[in-house]
């Protein structure tokens, strides 16, 4: 009887230690990954900073209306594109976090088909 009671023991520990191993891993992940967002969110941030201040300077320069018309088209385009940036590096974070818990769960589970309907 002590040795079935021991046995049960270390099935129920071993399932909580792998428990715990799985969400420390995956609080590994979401942290870097927050960490990633505030950086990506921050960059964002300055970008539009960077704009308003390149705006005022056009004010101040422009030499006539449609110089600094020109010059907002040239602020505008410029922050487009730093937009778009900054939305291809969210998009790939995700990926990366998507497939980041997806190997973690197939780690902790084996790859189990409920896992499949993730990988799309």
């Amino acid at each position: 009887m002590h040795d079935a009671n021991t046995s049960l023991y270390r099935q129920v520990f071993e399932t909580h230690k792998g428990a715990m191993e799985l969400a420390l891993e995956v609080n590994e992940i979401l942290r870097q990954t927050q960490e990633r967002v505030v950086q990506q969110r921050s960059t964002a941030i300055e970008a539009w900073l960077e704009a308003a201040r390149n705006e005022s300077q056009a004010l101040a320069d422009a030499k006539d209306p449609m110089d600094f018309l020109s010059l907002q088209m040239e602020i505008a385009a410029d922050l487009s594109e730093r937009i778009l940036l900054s939305i291809q590096e969210l998009i790939d974070m995700e990926i990366q976090v998507r497939n980041d818990m997806l190997q973690c769960l197939q780690a902790a589970f084996g790859s189990s088909t409920a896992l499949s309907s993730w990988e799309h």
